[in-house]
């Protein structure tokens, strides 16, 4: 569920970038990543607890 959700945000964002300015392009997909990264580590912690 959680990994069709971002598919679907991943899709939106895809589709503006079309529209926007590199730079800010650039920054939302380090959001993206920085999220995704974040979840990875929450799920690690969980795993080994």
């Amino acid at each position: 569920m959680k990994s069709n959700y971002i598919q679907k945000t991943m899709g939106i964002r895809m589709n503006l970038n079309r529209r926007e300015l590199p730079r800010q392009k650039k920054r939302i997909y380090n959001k993206l990543i920085s999220c995704y990264v974040r979840n990875r580590r929450t799920d690690n912690l969980l795993f080994f607890y």
